[in-house]
């Protein structure tokens, strides 16, 4: 996964007419965030088989119970659930299980056996467990059905597929169960901040469906993480966007930001907007939009002047060999009533000259 530029990579890099050497961070291509995670991933998922049990684990047939007796009588006892969902125990008969939590299974068995088996105490864990068939579907690699440890979860679900294609979402990936979504998991959630919160685990027969990827930014320049983000309806604002790119460099020049868009009721394609303002910030980028950071240059060539039909006309430093075409980049390009036949360019020292 990767190699190949998918066609929104391809679109990021067709649109881009800006200075390389004054914009970019680097001459790297733009990339969609967050798929490089699928881009070394194993062809089959094998979880540990000694991980701890979580309490909350649910109890299915071919899970296998560990019951050691000790105090009157020592015995160790390994019974396997059966279809129809019992622990079947000398000297207790069958117990119904399936369906319970792991710790429910615990206090229903420790009870039984304190009141049916006198100076009885027990140990009571889980062996070897039982396995379940899933469904990965829609926008993976490998779309199909796989057979899983009981343990795992969604995401284990999207490794075993293969991963994500780049024309899947990776931030509302569903878990579908008996034909309902009860959950939706937000890649974005794992990848920038840790959180597993929402990664349920898995039951027989559930399905992680993959639905095609929904709008999408891309932000470049004076930024730790350039890259394209997939967004939500959520995390539309400039400020979020800054935040998923791991925030800005100590050079950048928030107060010039240049916004490319393709949202045809903008008055501009290209227009220049202020980061360090609230209604900057609260900016909502739209499907398309290249989001431009410039550096701040340390510049020791002076300052111009540049008036007239620019987008922002004002004073700006300039570096020494620093052509006018990157200045009036800076500025945001032309307006629609800019007569460029008309320009005007005047230097001071000339000027002494003259006179």
């Amino acid at each position: 996964v990767g190699e190949e530029p998918s066609r929104i990579e391809q679109l990021v890099e067709s649109s881009s007419s800006f200075d390389v050497e004054n914009i970019y961070s680097s001459k790297e291509p733009l990339k969609q965030y967050g798929y490089d995670l699928f881009a070394s991933n194993p062809v089959t998922f094998a979880p540990v088989s000694d991980a701890p049990i979580p309490s909350n684990y649910i109890i299915g047939p071919g899970d296998s119970v560990n019951i050691l007796l000790f105090g009157s009588t020592s015995k160790d006892i390994i019974r396997k659930v059966t279809r129809n969902g019992y622990l079947h125990l000398p000297g207790l008969g069958p117990v119904p299980v399936a369906g319970l939590s792991f710790a429910e299974l615990k206090e229903n068995l420790l009870e039984r056996i304190a009141n049916q088996m006198i100076g009885v105490k027990a140990s009571i864990s889980l062996g070897e467990l039982r396995t379940i068939r899933i469904f990965a579907l829609g926008n993976v690699q490998k779309p199909g059905s796989y057979t899983l440890s009981a343990l795992s979860t969604l995401t284990n679900a999207i490794f075993s597929s293969g991963g994500i294609k780049r024309i899947g979402t990776l931030r509302n990936i569903q878990l579908k169960r008996n034909g309902k979504v009860i959950s939706n998991f937000d890649l974005y959630d794992l990848l920038l901040n840790g959180d597993t919160s929402k990664d349920r685990r898995l039951l027989p027969g559930d399905v992680v469906f993959v639905p095609p990827i929904g709008p999408t930014v891309s932000i470049l320049g004076a930024v730790h993480r350039p890259a394209i983000y997939e967004l939500t309806k959520s995390s539309r604002s400039l400020e979020q966007v800054l935040s998923m790119s791991g925030g800005v460099m100590p050079t950048a020049s928030l107060s010039s930001t240049i916004i490319q868009t393709v949202d045809p009721k903008q008055k501009a394609s290209v227009f220049t907007i202020d980061l360090t303002s609230n209604k900057g910030k609260a900016y909502q980028v739209n499907n398309g939009d290249m989001v431009i950071i410039q550096h701040r240059i340390l510049y020791k060539g002076g300052s111009i002047l540049l008036s007239g039909e620019v987008k922002s006309p004002g004073i700006y430093p300039i570096a020494p060999g620093e052509k006018l075409s990157s200045v009036i980049q800076r500025a945001g390009g032309f307006t629609e009533a800019a007569y460029l036949e008309g320009s005007v360019f005047t230097r001071e020292r000339l000027k002494k000259l003259e006179s």
